[in-house]
């Protein structure tokens, strides 16, 4: 994936960098197919979205029963309702566990910085925004599921929905 130059991005004082809203709603992928029967999956993932205290959700389930296309409706719909920002990021192709946070950085454009980690640099961006964040595709990344707490302690408005075959065992993680 190419790299994002910095004009890609808003430096507030203090050399804070922001993500302009464009970047903060990146492009949901179009569903392959229609929805059909899975209102109260949605109604449910919906209703923990809305929860304050609920903060990383994992749509759990066998390869091809829907849990992408179940978290695409739910992402368009928090989208539709404007309640916040939305953000998908694909990880599929990422091989190695070590290399999401850096996924995570080039999917938001937030700028490499050869003094600052990944992870640091997505604190700083996402801190204060209130984004849901779907992670797409984390079964054979569960070796990076502390760093999702790390984001999540850091900033404190961020929701995560995560699809995954496996739980991820992580503190406050609801499964549907």
């Amino acid at each position: 994936m190419p790299e994002n130059s910095t004009s890609d991005v808003q430096s507030l004082p203090g050399r804070i960098i922001r993500l302009r809203p464009q970047q903060r709603s990146n492009t949901i992928p179009a569903p392959g197919s229609s929805i059909i029967g899975r209102n109260g999956e949605i109604e449910t993932t919906m209703s923990l979205i809305d929860d304050s205290g609920v903060r990383i959700i994992t749509l759990v389930g066998p390869g091809g029963v829907g849990k992408t296309r179940l978290a695409l409706e739910v992402a368009r719909t928090v989208r539709r309702a404007a309640a916040r920002e939305v953000a998908y990021i694909e990880l599929a192709a990422v091989r190695d566990a070590n290399h999401v946070l850096q996924t995570i950085a080039q999917t938001l454009a937030i700028p490499r910085s050869p003094d600052n980690s990944a992870l640091s640099r997505i604190e700083e961006v996402l801190r204060d925004l209130d984004i849901l964040l779907v992670l797409d595709n984390f079964e054979h990344l569960l070796g990076a599921s502390e760093v999702l707490v790390d984001i999540l302690t850091a900033c404190p408005r961020i929701c995560m929905l995560v699809t995954s075959r496996s739980v991820l065992k992580v503190s406050g993680e609801h499964v549907v």
